[in-house]
Parts: C-alpha cells; sequence; structure tokens
C-alpha cells in the first residue's frame, strides 16, 4: 500500500513539473532572448577591441545596478496579480499592473536623470583613460532606457500572472531582432551609417526597449481576451499602490544586493588588476548572464503559481510547486554547467579575439558551472518567498552577507592576498551566494509564510 502511495506522489510531482514547464517554457525562452542582447552586444563590442569589451561590462552593470531596485520592487506585480487570481478576482489584477507601471515609470525617470548626470563617477574606478572615456559613452545613453525598461518589466510580470507568457515571448523576441538589427548598423557604421563604436550599442538598447514597451501596453490595452483582467484599469490607486510598494521595496533592496555583488567583483575586486581581467570578467558574465536567465524564467512561472495556491489558501500546494521547480532548476544547472565547461574553450574563443582575454577567462571557467549551481538554488528560494510575499528577512540576511563576506572579505582579499588577482574576487562572489542561499532555504522551511497574503478575498476593484 505504501508503494502505491509513493507512486501517486510521484506522478502527482511529475504533473506539476509538467504544469510548471508548460507556463515556464515561454517565459524561460523570455528571458533567455532578453539575456542574449547581452551576448549578442559582447559579440559586436569584441570585434572593436579590447578597450571597448573593457569598458561594457562595468557600464551595463552599473547600469543594472542603478536598474535593479526598480525592476525588483515591481516584481511583486506577479504575486499580487497571480494572488488575485487565487481569490477568483480577475478584475482587479490590471489595476495592480498600473500601480506597478506607475511606480516603476517614476522610478525609471528619476534614477535616469540622477544617473546621467552623475556618469563621471566611472572616473573612481581607477580604470585607464580610455576604457572609462567609453564606459561613460555607454553609459550616458543606456540611461535613457530606465524608464522604459522597469515598465516594460511591470507588464512582463502581468503576462505571467495572468498565465499568457506567449504575449511577452513573441514581443521580446521582436524586440532582441530590432536590437541586433540596430546595431549592427549604428556599432559598425553599416549600409551607409557611421559607425559610433561602443554608443551604437547603448543606442541599440534605448530604440528596442521603445520597441518592446509600447507593443507590450498596446497588447494589453486592446486583446478582447484581455479585457477581463481590467487591463485598461489606468488609475492610480493609492491603496494597491501602497500593497506594491511595501511588498515589492524589500525585493528591490534584496536584488540591489545582488548587483552589488557582482558590481564589486567586477570593478573592485576585479577591475582593479587591469584590462585583460576586466575584458574577461566582461566575457565570463556574459555567459553566466545568459545561462542563469532558464532559473529566473522558471522562478517567475513559480511565483505565479505559489501566489495563487495562497490565494487559494493552500499552503501545501505551494510547497509542491517548490520542489518541482528545485528539481527541474537543479537539473538544468548541473547539466548546462558541465556543457560549458567541457566546452569552454569554443563558446569563450567566440567572444574574444585577443588570446589573453580568452586563455584568462577560461582558467576561470570553473567558477561560471559553480556558480550557476547555486544560482539555480538561489533562484528557486527566492522567487518562492517572493510568490509568498515573505521578503523582508531574506532582504536583511542578504545585507548581512553581502557586508560580512564581499565589504570585509574584499579589504582583507586586496591587503592580505593580492596574488589571488581574478580567482580571489570570483571566489569571494561563490561564498557569499552560498551564504544567501543557505539562509534563504532555512527562511522558507521554517515556513512562516504560509499564513501571509496580499490579496484579501473579499477586495472589489
Amino acid at each position: 500500500m505504501s508503494y502505491y502511495f509513493q507512486i501517486r506522489r510521484l506522478g502527482r510531482h511529475n504533473q506539476r513539473s509538467a504544469q510548471l514547464l508548460g507556463l515556464a517554457w515561454p517565459t524561460i525562452l523570455t528571458f533567455a532572448v532578453l539575456a542574449s542582447r547581452s551576448l549578442i552586444d559582447v559579440w559586436m563590442i569584441g570585434r572593436l577591441g579590447t578597450e571597448d569589451l573593457a569598458a561594457l561590462a562595468p557600464a551595463q552593470l552599473v547600469l543594472a545596478f542603478i536598474l535593479s531596485f526598480g525592476i525588483g520592487s515591481v516584481i511583486s506585480v506577479n504575486a499580487f496579480v497571480a494572488q488575485a487570481r487565487g481569490t477568483g478576482q480577475d478584475q482587479v489584477c490590471g489595476s495592480y499592473a498600473w500601480q506597478g507601471i506607475w511606480l516603476g515609470a517614476g522610478y525609471g525617470v528619476t534614477v535616469g536623470i540622477l544617473g546621467y548626470v552623475g556618469a563621471d563617477y566611472f572616473k573612481l574606478f581607477d580604470h585607464e583613460a580610455a576604457v572609462v572615456t567609453k564606459e561613460i559613452a555607454y553609459f550616458r545613453i543606456a540611461i535613457l532606457s530606465c524608464p522604459l525598461q522597469v515598465v516594460s518589466f511591470v507588464l512582463i510580470n502581468f503576462f505571467l500572472g495572468i498565465e499568457r507568457p506567449f504575449f511577452p515571448m513573441f514581443v521580446v523576441l521582436g524586440s532582441v531582432c530590432v536590437h541586433t538589427v540596430i546595431g549592427l548598423v549604428l556599432v559598425f557604421g553599416n549600409w551607409g551609417f557611421v559607425g559610433l563604436g561602443i554608443a551604437g550599442a547603448a543606442w541599440a538598447l534605448v530604440l528596442s526597449t521603445v520597441f518592446q514597451t509600447f507593443v507590450l501596453i498596446l497588447l494589453m490595452w486592446i486583446v478582447p481576451s484581455l479585457q477581463k483582467f481590467g487591463g485598461r484599469k489606468a488609475g492610480l490607486d493609492l491603496s494597491k499602490l501602497k500593497g506594491v510598494i511595501v511588498t515589492g521595496c524589500p525585493i528591490g533592496f534584496r536584488d540591489i544586493l545582488d548587483n552589488i555583488a557582482w558590481t564589486l567583483a567586477l570593478i573592485w575586486l576585479i577591475g582593479r588588476w587591469g584590462t585583460i581581467h576586466l575584458a574577461s570578467a566582461s566575457v565570463l558574465l556574459a555567459s553566466l548572464d545568459f545561462l542563469i536567465l532558464p532559473c529566473d524564467g522558471l522562478g517567475a512561472a513559480l511565483v505565479t503559481m505559489i501566489g495563487n495556491s495562497i490565494g487559494k489558501g493552500k499552503p501545501a500546494l505551494a510547497r509542491s510547486w517548490f520542489l518541482a521547480a528545485l528539481a527541474i532548476m537543479t537539473t538544468y544547472a548541473l547539466s548546462a554547467g558541465l556543457l560549458f565547461w567541457a566546452f569552454r574553450e569554443t563558446l569563450l574563443n567566440f567572444f574574444s579575439g585577443d588570446p589573453g582575454v580568452s586563455a584568462l577567462s577560461q582558467s576561470l571557467a570553473f567558477f561560471v558551472t559553480i556558480l550557476l549551481l547555486l544560482y539555480a538554488w538561489y533562484s528557486a528560494y527566492d522567487h518562492a518567498l517572493c510568490g509568498a510575499g515573505d521578503n523582508l528577512w531574506p532582504a536583511l540576511a542578504n545585507f548581512i552577507v553581502c557586508v560580512v563576506v564581499l565589504g570585509v572579505g574584499g579589504i582583507l582579499l586586496g591587503n592580505s592576498f593580492p596574488t589571488f588577482e581574478s580567482y580571489g574576487g570570483w571566489g569571494l562572489v561563490t561564498i557569499y551566494l552560498a551564504f544567501v542561499v543557505a539562509l534563504f532555504r532555512f527562511r522558507w522551511r521554517k515556513g512562516y509564510w504560509g499564513s501571509q497574503r496580499l490579496v484579501s478575498s473579499k477586495e472589489i476593484s
């Protein structure tokens, strides 16, 4: 009899895994395609020279750092929409999305202006003068995309929350095609245009983001089948806006800490060793960014399923969704990480024509394999807690680990172990992520999230 029940449990687990993948695979493709923009930029800028390639990653990381709080804060839109659907209130979903849009647009405009005015802070990083000039050139253009990048992410989370992932998938595919064509024209000066170098890649980002955001808003507004979700309820609702802010800000804080980790590693811990080390970090981070995006895509689907389960008052169902996602992410990370390691020479030579950059990247490639597995676990716990609305404790835990491991550890590394060079920086990031995973796992297993509700079952829009 016990064997019979084990078979039934296995069948339910496989069924949930299949259902989760059914929702997740368009999301995974969406996130993977978004990540491919970085790989496309690395390929194009890598053809320009080592200085351009060295400048790309710091500029993109600072941009990601500025965006991270806003984008992290609006991830909660997915959880609100999913829990609203779980309580049977489809009509309030669009209102939550619009609160995220207003919040994201306001944040994006503010940081965009501040970032543009303060772009000269790249001079503080002690990089070579030619590299700093190119960092500022890219950043001052790319920062213009901030408002629309945050709004676009709100819309993607809205479509995921209502379980319509194909809309953003096709829009993002079109957006990356636009990005690629504009990049080829403006970076290299094809078809009669003047080549702008690294600045051309920044303009490609801005213009493709305009396309992506406009089409997503248009779809939410005009598609008849989406009107039951209240996609035209664009008014400001202070009560809902407060809920999005209170729930989302800890996620934004956590995301900004993640970006601090990568920014510290690249600009401070690794960048001090020179242009070759910086260029190698650009290649490895672009590879890792591409490899982890399927975990984020599956995680976004997990937010939807856990939020929906909690909206229905079924925390046990939420746990089963988590276990299915964790198994899928672990399997993926192990497979993809080992394949990356096995074909590291071919892959890394493709992104840089400099033998020194390629050789250093290959010697550090094992960090990508380890970090990918750790990130898969991190993504599973992080998105599960997000879907449940349990965000403040994880944010504080992340902050403490960041200060101790990367702050204090980085100072000790630079003063006491300078011969470690890039290996020390990558090693500290690995230790940081391992501690964060352990703490998030502890929080999830405690189960405090089971009694939380983001959307009241009696809420009427």
